[in-house]
């Protein structure tokens, strides 16, 4: 699981960084708020590969991830369906809209479900 997310990460990342090139070489008129968006998106990924590394505890994470993991959700969710009522279809917008849902609901799992213990340990009775 820690792969796929950190695999979904990595594309965020370069597409977040495409999104914010295009936005600033095109300059429409709202491009500050997509560079602010995409750099958002950035922080979130960066912060969600270093929390999965273990390079910072979860728990201290947990409440800026979760609240990030539930903002590309809606993000990608209104992306897609912006992009789906308006006349002319861009299908990068669909699929940078559903990577962000699928990586957001897959950062919210790996805080919160526990994983299964290894293989031949037992898990602490309590």
């Amino acid at each position: 699981m820690r792969i796929v997310l950190a695999g979904v990460c990595c594309f965020t990342i370069a597409a977040s960084g495409w999104l914010a090139a295009t936005a600033l070489v095109v300059r429409r008129p709202d491009y500050q708020v997509l560079v602010g968006l995409a750099s958002l998106f950035v922080l979130q990924s960066v912060l969600t590969i270093v929390v999965i590394s273990g390079k910072i505890a979860r728990k201290s994470a947990r409440a800026v991830l979760a609240g990030g993991a539930t903002g590309m959700v809606v993000a990608g969710g209104r992306a897609i369906a912006v992009n789906l009522t308006r006349p002319h279809f861009e299908g990068y917008a669909v699929i940078i809209g559903v990577v962000l849902i699928i990586q957001g609901l897959l950062t919210v799992w790996s805080l919160y479900v526990r994983r299964p213990p290894a293989p031949g340990r037992s898990a602490p009775i309590w």
